[in-house]
Parts: structure tokens; C-alpha cells; sequence
């Protein structure tokens, strides 16, 4: 299963290369007395057959059933496609609107959040996140040493990398049924119901890098904390809905399953569906968004917060 996520992410990687050094430079021309782009019919007549070609080949080196794409440049989408069949058995195929399970992407609208609350001055991110919670959350090899807002950010809490364990708490059909809160005090907490030494790494929170799902977990439930909204209500109300992201969640009963791209896995005799699956830390991957979303979120980072006047 990793081994098949590491091609399908070298496959990807290639692509958006591919983009970039092949694509962008030729979808238009840069006049030299105002430098307004021009659109380049000819790229489309016979390069664009070239690249939909590749793309194709690509796809079925990395065994990647659907796939959609697009270019952003002056706050604007200026190439945008979509490529395969993102339901294989009613032969969907897929564009700009298709949304997909963006896996860890997500932890980017989780930080984003987190900072719309600091610059509301609610915190400080060096400040100890037990001054915010109703428990306290320590490396137990090192009790006296803070954990702090941007120890979290930065995968640097001291809490280890995701391991077999933390996969037991994992892949709920649908929506993870289970809240933040008590399930965290129980499982990052020695004697807790769900507490296992290995959640913790030997290091002393703030010096090493450990990249940990539950480290957002425990944003999504500072996120609570502070605002008194629940974790996906929040990220609704003040990004999703402000930035016109109206196919996006980390819900999965918000959104329309007619659009929704199945999960496959490739296997010897085709593509194989499996559920989609909600997770304890849903905060760290399991939003699902389009392009045509996601690219508000990006023009929206690329100009200082603000997309569309908002």
C-alpha cells in the first residue's frame, strides 16, 4: 500500500513538472508594449495533443484512475482539466468540479484556521496549549517541558510519527464517529484507555522532527476550545463559505456523491474501490475539495488572506 502511494506521488510529481516546464510558458505569449497575455491558438491545435497523450501515459504508469489539474497566474485559473474517470464503473469523467479525498492538503486548511484565531490575538503561539485545555498533554519523558502552539504547526510537538498503533484509530466509515475530546486525554495520557508509550518519541518537545496526524487532531480540538464551534463548523463558516468553496468538508455527509471520486487501489487484476473513511484525526487529512476550490484557497494565500474583496 505505501509502496503504491509513493508512485502515485512520483507519477504526480512528474506531471505537475511536466506543467510547469512544458505548458505554462507556451499557453501564452507576453506582448513587450503592456505585457498582457495572449492567447496562443496554435499550443491548443498541436502541443495540447501532445500533453493529453503524456498525461494519459502518466496516469497509467502510476495507476492513477482520474486525475484533475489547473494553472492559477494573476489571480485567475488560466488552464484548468481534468483527465480519467473518477467512478469507473458509470464511466464518470472527471473535471475541475470532481472532488477528491485530498488526504494531507488538508492540514493546510487546518493551519490556516488555527491562524486566523492568532491574528485575533486568542493566542500566542509559543504559548503552552494546556493553558487552553482541560487537561494537560506532556511527552511523559519530559513533563515539565511545554508543548506549544507552534510546536504543533511544525510537527515538533515530541509526539511521534504515525505509527501501527495510531492506524487502530483509524478508518471509520464515512464520518469519524468518535470526538476530540475525551478520546485525546485517553490516548495521549499514561493510564488512559487508549495510552500507548509509543505515541511519544524519545525526543524533548521543540527539537526534532516527527510528522504526526494527531498533532492536528489536537489543533482541530484547540480550534474547539477557543471558538466554541465544532472543528468542521468553523472551517465552514469563516473559509469554505468566504471563499466560495461550496463543494468542500471534512465532513463527508456535506458533500454531493455524484461528484465524489471513488478511492481505488490498483491491483493485478484492475482497480479495486474502497470506502471512504473518517478518521480521529480528521483535521490532518480528510478534507475532500475540488480544484475549482482549491484554487480559491490558493489565490486567497497568494494575495495576503483576501479572495474576491473578502
Amino acid at each position: 500500500m505505501q509502496d503504491t502511494l509513493i508512485k502515485k506521488e512520483l507519477v504526480i510529481g512528474i506531471i505537475i513538472l511536466f506543467i510547469g516546464l512544458s505548458i505554462y510558458p507556451n499557453v501564452y505569449g507576453i506582448s513587450d508594449e503592456n505585457k498582457s497575455l495572449q492567447f496562443n491558438k496554435q499550443f491548443f491545435s498541436s502541443d495540447m495533443l501532445v500533453f493529453k497523450r503524456l498525461i494519459s501515459f502518466f496516469m497509467k504508469l502510476g495507476h492513477i484512475p482520474s486525475l484533475s489539474a489547473c494553472i492559477i497566474k494573476d489571480n485567475e485559473i488560466v488552464w484548468a482539466k481534468g483527465y480519467g474517470s473518477y467512478d469507473i464503473r458509470l464511466a464518470k469523467t472527471a473535471d475541475i468540479e470532481t472532488v477528491y479525498a485530498v488526504a494531507s492538503i488538508s492540514k493546510t486548511v487546518t493551519a490556516t484556521a488555527l491562524m486566523q484565531l492568532y491574528d485575533d490575538d486568542l493566542f500566542n503561539l509559543d504559548d503552552d496549549i494546556n493553558d487552553y485545555l482541560n487537561f494537560s498533554i506532556r511527552n511523559p519523558s519530559y513533563p515539565h517541558v511545554p508543548i506549544t502552539f507552534r510546536m504543533l504547526l511544525a510537527h515538533r510537538s515530541s509526539l511521534a510519527s504515525d505509527s501501527d498503533v495510531w492506524h487502530l484509530h483509524k478508518d471509520y466509515p464515512g464520518d469519524c464517529p468518535i470526538a476530540f475530546y475525551p478520546f485525546l486525554k485517553e490516548y495521549l495520557i499514561p493510564g488512559g484507555s487508549e495510552f500507548f508509550p509509543e505515541v511519544w518519541s524519545d525526543n524533548p518537545p521543540g527539537e526534532e522532527f516527527h510528522y504526526s496526524g494527531m498533532g492536528y487532531a489536537i489543533i482541530g480540538l484547540l480550534i474547539e476550545v477557543i471558538t466554541g464551534e465544532s472543528f468542521d463548523e468553523y472551517c465552514q463558516n469563516n473559509i469554505f463559505l468566504p471563499l466560495e468553496m461550496y463543494n468542500s468538508s471534512f465532513r463527508f455527509a456535506d458533500i454531493d456523491i455524484d461528484t465524489l471520486a471513488i478511492p481505488y487501489i490498483y491491483c493485478y487484476w484492475g482497480y479495486e474501490p474502497f470506502m471512504h473513511a473518517g478518521d480521529v484525526d480528521y483535521p490532518s487529512g480528510c478534507l475532500r475539495s475540488s480544484i475549482a476550490d482549491l484554487s480559491h484557497f490558493l489565490i486567497a494565500h497568494m494575495n495576503n488572506g483576501w479572495y474576491k474583496n473578502v
